[in-house]
């Protein structure tokens, strides 16, 4: 269990250092693209294009890193092995079928779900 949680806490602390250095970065460089706009050409305000769209992904890349995503990952990729274990019907390349007629196994979300 302290395992599992020391893996959980140092995946989150390099995503919070990852998004860190992708803001302090836009910061800098932003900062200095303005400047050479001004410097340059004040007349005409390029640097505001470039500028707004690497905020967008700064943004998107705080959205990601700050509210629980992992959650709907994890729960995404349940529901696809919920799918992918379940009886199916399987194309063989001879165009006929064949049932798989497997148990599916439990998966964590369902563990997790019933717990709650």
């Amino acid at each position: 269990m302290t395992g599992d949680l020391r893996r959980i806490a140092e995946k989150r602390a390099r995503a919070r250092l990852g998004f860190y250095i992708h803001a302090s970065s836009f910061v800098l460089v932003s900062a200095m693209q303005f400047g050479i706009n001004l410097f340059t050409t004040p007349w005409v305000l390029w640097s505001v294009f470039s500028i707004t769209g690497w905020g967008l992904g700064v943004a998107i890349h705080g959205l990601v890193v700050w509210f629980k995503t992992s959650d709907l990952r994890k729960c995404l990729i349940c529901e696809e092995l919920e799918h992918l274990q379940s009886p199916q019907i399987i194309e063989t390349p001879i165009r006929s079928s064949v049932r798989v007629t497997e148990k599916p196994q439990e998966t964590q979300c369902q563990v997790r779900a019933t717990r709650r």
